[in-house]
């Protein structure tokens, strides 16, 4: 089953990647320069998108919150629910 499961995202990546046929579909890629710039902005906004969920997952290892529920802590006392308050309060003590 999970041969079947790794074969199937290994097809799907090489397909819909930025190598694959159907990265292109809409032609906004005409020339060969232009297309080596999309792919380069699609590894960037795909390393930021894992940035970003990583940052997700230690807020809410750290805070036992999820980030929305940090937002709204956030915005309802700035300086008391930061980073820093809530590293010192988990590590501080």
């Amino acid at each position: 089953m999970t041969c079947c499961v790794l074969t199937w995202v290994k097809s799907y990546a090489l397909i819909f990647s930025s190598g694959g046929p159907f990265f292109n579909f809409a032609n906004f890629g005409k020339t060969e320069e232009e297309m080596k710039k999309l792919k380069l902005n699609e590894i960037k906004n795909g390393r930021l998108a894992m940035l970003a969920m990583f940052g997700y997952g230690a807020q809410a290892v750290i805070t036992g919150d999820g980030p929305f529920d940090n937002l709204l802590a956030h915005l309802a006392d700035p300086t008391g629910n930061n980073l820093i308050t809530n590293l010192g309060g988990k590590f501080g003590q």
